[in-house]
């Protein structure tokens, strides 16, 4: 099953599963716990998902451009990751942080998916996610009065979903491990 995996790569389903769980987990918890606790919750995604997406970077057998890409998805999120734990944003900063931290994951994950024609299951599942992060992050910039239980409301929820969708294409990828090979 061509999903764009080296076979060692293949056997690493666990790290799209894990980013998966990492969101759920993140966006229930982000509507569910105090404002301060949500955006600790938040630099600890970002630093997950960053991780993560490095470690795809490194194990997907695709087109180098759109490796490249994945690679500047987990920077783009350690770069935001740092900037909240070194520096204390108000709330309107905040929400122009994240709104632009969902827009450009989202675009570099469209584009890595764009890059990827031979691979359509994980390019699928990879503009999905793409798309769903720019909504989110045209949504919470377009919302100005948006408070910061609203941001961590938007960001719960996307979270779900993207982590929804990341578990499923786990899944997908195991069942294809277990798979004989012909």
């Amino acid at each position: 099953m061509g999903l764009g995996f080296t076979p060692t790569g293949r056997r690493r389903w666990y790290a799209l599963m894990l980013r998966g769980l990492i969101a759920v987990a993140a966006g229930i918890a982000a509507v569910t716990i105090s404002a301060a606790v949500g955006k600790a919750l938040l630099v600890g995604y970002l630093v997950l998902d960053g991780l993560l997406a490095g470690t795809l970077a490194f194990t997907l057998s695709i087109p180098r451009r759109s490796r490249v890409l994945f690679g500047a998805d987990g920077l783009v999120d350690a770069i935001v990751a740092f900037a909240l734990i070194v520096w204390a944003p108000t709330t309107a900063t905040l929400i122009v942080i994240v709104s632009n931290w969902a827009i450009a994951t989202g675009v570099l994950e469209i584009g890595a998916a764009v890059l990827m024609p031979r691979v359509p299951a994980l390019a699928w599942m990879i503009g999905a996610v793409g798309l769903l992060s720019c909504c989110a992050g045209i949504a919470v910039l377009d919302w100005t009065d948006l408070s910061i239980v609203g941001v961590l409301y938007v960001f719960g929820a996307y979270a779900v979903v993207v982590g929804g969708l990341f578990v499923t294409f786990g899944f997908i990828l195991l069942r294809a491990v277990r798979r004989p090979e012909p």
